[in-house]
């Protein structure tokens, strides 16, 4: 092991050396540039502006991300720097003289912009002092002992501004032009960054006018039009700003066309196209609708691209009708799609979110699917995966054993109405439970579910039927595990509403986020229970100084089993079908337990022998969970979080001193308080985090000690209750 290492280390020192990189011979490379005086904008905003760029530095900042676009806000920012070490791949910037004299005129008018109007560029100086006279050297005169060796000499080049007092804003007059009514101006300015009595910014004066002609669209004006001016007094340092805007007519859906773009081998189902699109002829212009429907259209499946132009008709001198054309131009894609890969998945995937499960696998992956399957944009996709599940946290392989995953859905658009689809499908899953992993078993779920998105698919609404059908394989299953888990049937109705407020669903800085889903089991449709399960959620994020965001989520879960058959296991009798309980602890969920371990440990079963008890991951009927994070962003891809879960998971149980069954209820005073730190790495598909969580002692039942903590993690000889878990995709 040491060997290796060792290899493992020469390797990356060879790679690292082989991509080191030189300053050109006879040249001055720039090694750092220091903006001194800079008190009220941030250096870094303005850095980001230089043609004269530093060699870059890995490092991050606690507070504003380091990495910076120019002429972008925050301009003001603030950070604590943490430097580390030159990166050693990007080439060496050169020192340029003349573009550095320029540099010198970009910072004033960078400082114009932000509205200081008296500041200067005080000094410069550039060492060694002989780059100011000449940006290249003489080899037979070298400035640094590099020279000596046929490279380029670094340089340090500082510059010394003097901000003075910057321009506040007077006054904002909103109705220069046409009045404008009182709702769509409170809306601009609650959003807008240019307040009375702070400081003027070209920047913010630019979204302000742009944010309103926005918003005047956004109320059927298409062809509005904002322009402005802005009275200033140096000596006064006031602002004046004054904003224009003309409205037109209002404007409204003329004609609707459809254009193909390029040559397609089926036929072309306008209707639907239309259909998903639902636009109408007569209705007022929205820029949100148009949006909708390219989203829409493009959701069919059938086509590469999707593009909804709205072109506002003009009469002979150039003034706007009212009168809008809108064509919905579509590229034909590949109608017959077919492929053969493999991955690796973490965690149990489900319509309903994702349920986190201590197991993972290595897969096959071979698909077929058909975008036009009989017409109309219906689309067929039959997906085969044949896979190696090992039965621990990624990426611990113990525990292997073969499994098999065949999945076949159907999809059809404009179902019963323009923007319904539905979606019918069968899922056959052959292998180790992914929760009672002792349990090797066939699972053959099968559905068929409407859903309708609304407010831009900001609302998602769905509705369907689904069955499921349980069955061990005992010829690899313990008999021991085989008492603990009954083959089941199960069908049931099944509902999810989802309102998504959030900026960014994949890096969310300010919003909201709500969902609740339900299930009604049983009762009229053949099934081994009847239960009624109700699984509401909500999110919060909301932007701190520094770059910060504070997010939080609280989650209750509740199942109402009124009926069960006599012949399941005495667990799954009073909590359900293991697939569908209620459980706790993970990546997504409290992070201070396994996945699946939340609640209390060795609890009686009711009605069963005095010797049987609960398993850790048997779940149960009431379930709550709150989680609070503060994320800071420290570079463009990397990340670091503190946070804080807690929750519980309760059951109906039977206490042997009372001779009693207490039902399952919502433990408030079990938190089960967990306190951590997350690190993580953004890419295109998402952050991968790590996560460290630790159980607080004294802080896990409310007046009560705490016994024996789970979830240890082994330091040598130092245990730590808690996880450490590696995934993919934000907590929530």
């Amino acid at each position: 092991m040491a060997a290796a290492l060792s290899i493992l280390l020469l390797g990356a020192g060879f790679f690292t050396l082989g991509g080191c990189q030189r300053i050109p011979e006879e040249s001055y490379g720039v090694e750092r540039v220091r903006i001194l005086g800079a008190k009220q904008i941030d250096e870094l905003a303005i850095a980001a502006c230089l043609a004269t760029k530093e060699r870059r530095r890995v490092g991050f900042g606690i507070g504003t991300p380091m990495g910076l676009d120019c002429g972008k806000p925050p301009f003001d920012g603030s950070r604590i720097p943490v430097r580390l070490w030159y990166s050693p791949f990007d080439p060496w910037p050169v020192f340029d003289q003349h573009v550095f004299q320029r540099d010198l005129e970009r910072i004033e008018r960078f400082y114009r912009a932000r509205g200081f109007y008296d500041a200067k560029v005080m000094s410069s100086r550039v060492l060694p002092a002989a780059a100011a006279e000449s940006d290249r050297f003489d080899a037979e005169a070298p400035p640094c002992e590099d020279a000596k060796k046929k490279r380029g000499c670094p340089a340090r080049v500082e510059i010394r501004v003097s901000e003075g007092e910057p321009v506040l804003v007077e006054s904002i007059d909103l109705d220069g032009g046409d009045r404008l009514g009182d709702d769509i101006k409170k809306r601009v300015r609650r959003r807008a960054r240019l307040q009375i009595g702070k400081r003027f910014d070209e920047a913010f004066y630019e979204a302000l006018k742009e944010d309103l002609r926005d918003e005047l669209r956004r109320e059927g004006y298409a062809c509005a039009s904002v322009s402005g001016s802005v009275r200033l007094d140096p000596e006064a340092r006031a602002a004046a700003v004054s904003v224009a805007a003309d409205r037109g007519p209002l404007s409204r859906i003329a004609t609707i066309a459809i254009e193909i773009d390029g040559e397609s081998r089926f036929e072309i189902p306008t209707k639907t196209i239309r259909a998903a699109a639902d636009l109408k002829i007569g209705n007022r212009y929205s820029p949100r609708d148009l949006a909708d429907a390219q989203q829409s259209v493009y959701a069919l499946g059938g086509f590469s691209s999707v593009e909804v132009i709205a072109d506002p008709r003009r009469d002979e001198s150039k003034k706007c009708s009212g009168e809008i054309d809108v064509t919905i131009k579509v590229r034909p894609g590949r109608v017959f799609h077919y492929g053969v890969g493999g991955g690796v998945q973490s965690g149990t995937f489900h319509d309903q979110g994702t349920t986190d499960v201590s197991q993972w696998d290595i897969h096959l992956l071979a698909f077929v699917e058909h975008r036009n399957f009989l017409g109309g944009l219906r689309r067929l996709r039959i997906e085969e995966r044949p896979k190696i599940v090992f039965q621990d946290l990624f990426p611990i392989p113990r525990d292997i054993a073969p499994g098999n995953d065949l999945r076949i859905e159907f999809r059809q658009p404009a179902f019963l109405e323009a923007r319904t689809t539905l979606t019918m499908g069968s899922r056959w899953d052959v292998g180790p439970d992914p929760i009672q992993r002792s349990v090797y078993r066939h699972e053959l779920d099968t559905f068929a579910m409407v859903s309708r998105s609304f407010l831009s698919g900001r609302l998602l609404v769905q509705a369907g039927l689904r069955s499921n059908l349980y069955r061990v394989i005992e010829r690899y299953t313990p008999e021991a595990i085989q008492y603990r888990t009954s083959p089941y049937h199960l069908m049931l109705f099944e509902q999810r509403i989802q309102l998504d407020l959030r900026d960014d669903a994949r890096k969310t800085t300010r919003g909201a986020f709500f969902q609740l889903g339900l299930q009604e089991a049983g009762f009229i449709l053949p099934s081994s229970w009847d239960y009624i399960r109700l699984t509401p959620e909500a999110r919060g994020y909301i932007p701190l100084p520094l770059g910060l965001v504070l997010a939080g989520k609280f989650g209750l879960g509740m199942t109402f089993i009124r009926r069960a058959d006599d012949s399941l296991d005495p667990a799954s009798y009073h909590l359900g079908p293991t697939g569908y309980r209620l459980r706790g602890g993970g990546p997504t969920s409290h992070r201070g337990f396994l996945p699946g371990t939340l609640g209390e440990r060795s609890e009686h079963i009711p009605g069963a022998s005095p010797n049987h008890v609960y398993l850790d991951i048997d779940g149960g009927t009431r379930r709550w969970e709150a989680s609070i994070e503060l994320r800071s962003q420290i570079t463009r891809d990397l990340g670091i979080v503190i946070f804080s879960d807690m929750g519980d998971v309760s059951r109906p149980v039977y206490d042997p001193r009372t001779e009693r069954v207490e039902e399952a209820r919502f433990r408030f005073d079990r938190i089960h308080l967990a306190v951590g730190i997350g690190f993580r790495y953004f890419t295109l598909v998402g952050p991968i985090r790590l996560d460290l969580g630790i159980l607080v002692p004294g802080a896990q039942i409310v007046g009560e000690p705490d016994g024996h903590l789970p979830n240890a993690l082994h330091l040598r000889n130092l245990r730590v209750p808690g996880t450490l878990i590696l995934s993919l995709g934000e907590a929530f």
